[in-house]
């Protein structure tokens, strides 16, 4: 006699999931997506080419009213910029600068190939769940 599929499997109730946990996950998994973003931007600015990044937004035709999709450039701002000799890196989430050490919310870098290691770095940090502090604390205001 030969056992079905279905009964060589181990059969359990559905074990409790936390709300936050997943919140968590979602918000590391967010980050890391950006900061392999600003990888590319990186790659991009050493090889002196612009990041054209094109996506399908679905727009309401004026004319008809139906719904079209359409490309558009979407535009990315990079975290880091050059001052001097030196390059500077800054963390952001949910738009605002963090500081990893208080009153410090630079990262001071040096040349473009030291800031991918630095971006790589930081990208490991955010998957081993080394930010999570910084997703519930207080963010330094960027703008106005």
């Amino acid at each position: 006699m030969t056992t079905s599929i279905l009964q060589s499997l181990t059969l359990e109730k559905r074990p409790e999931v936390k709300g936050g946990d997943q919140q968590l996950q979602a918000k590391r998994f967010k980050l890391v997506k950006r900061l392999e973003l600003q990888l590319e931007l990186v790659q991009y600015a050493m090889e002196g080419k612009p990041y054209i990044h094109i996506v399908t937004k679905r727009v309401k035709d004026p004319e008809t009213g139906d719904k079209i999709e359409k490309k558009v450039q979407k535009r990315h701002k990079p975290w880091f910029y050059r001052c001097g000799d030196n390059h500077y890196f800054e963390l952001r989430v949910s738009n605002r600068v963090v500081e990893l050490k208080a009153g410090c919310p630079a990262i001071k870098v040096g040349t473009m190939s030291e800031l991918q290691k630095v971006i790589i770095n930081l990208i490991k940090a955010a998957e081993l769940g080394e930010l999570d502090k910084y997703f519930e604390t207080k963010f330094k205001k960027v703008g106005k």
